[in-house]
């Protein structure tokens, strides 16, 4: 079938990359929402802050699922014929990035304060909130001056806006990824508990895995802006990037030792003996029923971890409650 009159040739990748990147945010949401829920069972004692974090961009993420949903409506259905529809930036696009920049920049506080508990040094995270604050501003000048852009304008008069919006947000997941997993090594090498060690290796690992994620995916949106400017590849990451954000924060504090995980330090080992039954016969030959003894032995073992802390830089005594 021949493409109708006034249609685009290049409409698969101005439409296709909006309903690819919602589609991929909403299997983001639905596993924010699972996170959600097991941090709302497992950590009910956590600082109020965090679970004010936690519920707020669990609210600020609903909003811009709705966002990129109508977003994509106004593309192929709302707009349907109409093709100045699919060459401006209209108001939900735009607002993303207002949002996002928010996520972003909240996530990067929370980590700098736990950067500051560990190392009790203010430094690095004075430059990790430094550079996130100049990467938010630039976030909220793009979605500012983005609206009613079109794709052609977008990308010549909103490009330095953009590179330093995405390229700080991949320069500051790469200094706090960096910082902990260096602070963690230390802590590592300083304990002489194998159980603290592999507990440390542990979060090594997620703390690593999660900053990447965030970095790449930062760094995949600025160069799909950069390297095909006249198509919408880049609004597929734009529309699922704080869905990243949020999941690996979650992932983070979930990764804990919570309520389920006690056992790491608190080890009870229950043995429940078999059920015995008698038979007692009385003088006249008869029976009586059955008597059923349950026995349960239970042992809790408390585990004292320590940390050897040549060190004063790094306040490991913080350590297992902040990252078990």
């Amino acid at each position: 079938m021949a493409p109708a009159a006034n249609v685009p040739s290049n409409i698969e990748v101005l439409v296709g990359p909006n309903l690819l990147g919602n589609s991929i945010a909403y299997l983001l949401y639905g596993i924010l929402m699972s996170q959600i829920y097991v941090y709302h069972h497992r950590f009910p004692e956590d600082h109020t802050w965090i679970k004010a974090l936690v519920w707020t961009l669990f609210v600020v993420e609903t909003v811009l699922i709705i966002c990129g949903s109508m977003s994509t409506w106004n593309a192929v259905v709302g707009g349907w014929g109409d093709v100045n529809t699919l060459e401006l930036i209209d108001w939900p696009t735009a607002l993303i990035s207002f949002l996002l920049s928010g996520v972003a920049s909240s996530i990067h506080i929370f980590y700098s304060w736990r950067i500051w508990k560990l190392r009790k040094s203010i430094i690095f995270p004075i430059i990790i909130i430094t550079v996130s604050a100049a990467a938010f501003v630039m976030g909220l000048m793009t979605g500012f001056y983005g609206k009613k852009l079109t794709i052609s304008e977008v990308t010549v008069k909103l490009k330095p806006y953009v590179i330093a919006w995405l390229g700080g947000n991949v320069l500051v997941n790469l200094m706090i990824t960096i910082i902990m997993c260096i602070t963690l090594m230390e802590a590592s090498s300083q304990s002489m508990f194998g159980h603290t060690v592999s507990m440390l290796s542990r979060t090594i690992t997620i703390t690593v895995e999660t900053g990447m994620i965030n970095a790449v995916g930062a760094l995949v949106d600025m160069i799909l802006f950069l390297a095909l400017p006249r198509t919408h590849f880049y609004l597929m990451v734009y529309y699922f990037l704080s869905k990243l954000y949020t999941n690996t924060l979650l992932v983070t504090l979930n990764a804990r030792g919570g309520n389920i995980h006690r056992a790491a330090f608190w080890n009870t080992d229950s043995q429940r003996k078999p059920t015995r039954s008698a038979l007692f016969t009385r003088p006249d030959g008869t029976t009586t029923g059955a008597i059923q003894v349950s026995t349960v032995i239970e042992r809790h073992e408390h585990t004292d971890v320590k940390f050897f802390t040549p060190k004063a830089s790094i306040d490991t005594d913080r350590l297992t409650p902040m990252l078990t």
